[in-house]
């Protein structure tokens, strides 16, 4: 696996394409990442990436089977191997955007996706429950629920959600999309290697194609 940090170059051209492309929405920037890879008609999209950052300090980290490479001088490309040293009982920091949803079935009995943070309050917020506590209880709620599954046991008191937003744009085939996201870091214990390794390399939860899913990690 390879761990990149990509920039756009320093080019007035390609900062002003940027623009245009970030102004696109999420669908854009995916399709701008893949064309750093070799294409292969046959392939899946094989890597994961979080954006950071606006307009003229936007930056991208991506996880990736393959090494990303520019042969354009659009991005600026750092790279390095990705393999942390892990073991069950260790202790990380991590941070992760994730898309958080919950499953309800409508009157037909099908089931639909809800963001959980407008679901929370709609359905079980208080009176006085501001917006940020909701967030972190989407937060709390979401992660918690797929910590045992992906091999790590959260530390309740040092998670943080933060920096919830709803996303809206035009994909492939003038096909509307719309999603949330939100930003969640604190402390894990790893659990079951095998399962965190699996976490690590595939994502977590929906739409890793627009930036959710990649579970970052540093030593606690």
């Amino acid at each position: 696996m390879y761990l990149s940090r990509i920039r756009p170059a320093n080019r007035s051209d390609q900062l002003r394409r940027l623009a245009r492309m970030a102004a696109g929405g999420q669908y854009r920037i995916h399709q701008a990442l893949w064309n750093l890879f070799e294409r292969d008609p046959g392939a899946s999209r094989d890597f994961l990436y979080r954006q950071e950052g606006q307009a003229d300090g936007l930056s991208f980290l991506v996880l990736s089977r393959r090494r990303p490479g520019d042969d354009d001088g659009l991005w600026q490309v750092q790279t390095k191997e990705y393999a942390p040293r892990l073991s069950a009982g260790q202790h990380l920091n991590f941070s992760i955007r994730i898309n958080p949803v919950v499953k309800r079935r409508d009157d037909a009995g099908r089931q639909q996706r809800h963001d959980l943070v407008m679901d929370l309050k709609k359905n079980g917020a208080g009176p006085d429950e501001s917006q940020a506590e909701l967030v972190q209880q989407a937060a709390r709620q979401w992660l918690g629920a797929r910590a045992a599954r992906n091999g790590f046991e959260l530390s309740e008191n040092s998670l943080l959600g933060e920096a919830y937003r709803q996303w809206r744009f035009t994909g492939k085939g003038s096909r509307r999309i719309s999603f949330s996201s939100l930003d969640c870091s604190g402390l894990l214990t790893i659990t079951d290697i095998e399962r965190f390794k699996r976490a690590l390399t595939r994502g977590i939860g929906p739409e890793k194609a627009f930036g959710c899913g990649l579970l970052l990690i540093r030593p606690a």
